[in-house]
């Protein structure tokens, strides 16, 4: 065969055998592509939303906004602002009232570790802020459909072609239209995140200047007519009992000042909620926890 035929031919081969991988295999346990389209879209919104959810880890796991309207008002849109080990420092909280529309509703799913000076720096949610022209029209137009093509790990084929799986999985699907992330892991571990988070206080505090300039924070956006609600987003018992003994949290001197500021407190029962790791509600609790939000916010209404 001439030299002229078999690039062309090998080219189709190749594009065959990764159609037939891609119809065969499941979606890469990780994709890289979906990540970049998830943490962009919520970073640099194209629109404005009725609320928003602003929060850590726990929060970008644990709250699907579009089930939260389904029982607060379906006529509402919103958007899961959540970040990992975010501090709610002002510039966040411009952030969440820049992403919202005027006179909507900014929701604080406060965690301990938020309120840390430590947490404030911010450095993941500014990468994403500070996304470079390309990366970012990449990551807002292209990595839709990227994501389609996002590549496998070679374990990962060999498991799936071998029906072997590993020992310590962890799932994470992402809803980048709500800024959502549905999680669990298998086997559970409630202790692995107790470890961590022991570690984290023996080595910093909630700090009170946080605090204050988050009060203030909150009294200049009511102000302006926004709502916010704040509420302690659930997690295992053991882990609140950790946080409320190691980190320096008065939880109800907190929910005294936020609702001095102009904000209001929401309380929320954690036993009714499920963690995977000690400290992110599993997929279930998470859209139990949405519903059950939305229920209490319209209650209030």
């Amino acid at each position: 065969m001439a030299i002229r035929y078999k690039i062309p031919l090998m080219l189709l081969l190749t594009i065959l055998l990764s159609m037939v991988l891609k119809w065969t295999l499941p979606d890469p346990i990780k994709n890289t592509e979906m990540r970049k389209e998830f943490w962009l879209r919520k970073t640099h919104p194209a629109e404005l939303y009725d609320f928003v959810i602003g929060g850590d880890s726990r929060t970008y796991r644990g709250i699907s906004p579009n089930e939260l309207s389904e029982t607060w008002d379906h006529s509402l849109h919103g958007m899961n602002c959540g970040y990992s080990s975010i501090g709610l420092s002002t510039d966040y909280l411009d952030y969440l009232a820049e992403s919202t529309k005027p006179k909507g509703t900014i929701l604080l799913a406060v965690t301990p570790h938020s309120l840390t000076a430590e947490a404030v720096k911010n450095e993941f949610f500014n990468e994403h802020k500070n996304t470079k022209r390309f990366d970012l029209f990449k990551g807002l137009y292209l990595s839709r459909y990227l994501k389609h093509t996002a590549p496998y790990k070679v374990t990962e084929v060999l498991d799936h072609l071998t029906g072997n799986t590993a020992a310590d999985r962890y799932f994470e699907t992402f809803y980048p239209d709500q800024g959502w992330a549905k999680s669990y892991r298998i086997p559970e571990d409630t202790v692995v995140a107790l470890e961590i988070y022991e570690g984290l206080f023996s080595r910093y505090q909630v700090s009170d200047s946080v605090q204050m300039d988050l009060f203030e924070k909150v009294t200049e956006l009511t102000t302006k007519g926004y709502t916010l609600y704040a509420f302690r987003i659930p997690t295992m018992r053991s882990m609140i009992q950790l946080e409320d003994s190691r980190s320096g949290f008065k939880e109800i001197e907190f929910q005294q000042m936020f609702d001095k500021a102009g904000g209001t407190w929401l309380d929320i029962d954690p036993s009714l909620y499920h963690t995977y790791d000690g400290s992110h509600l599993h997929y279930e609790s998470a859209i139990r926890l949405s519903r059950d939000l939305g229920t209490l916010l319209k209650n209030i209404r």
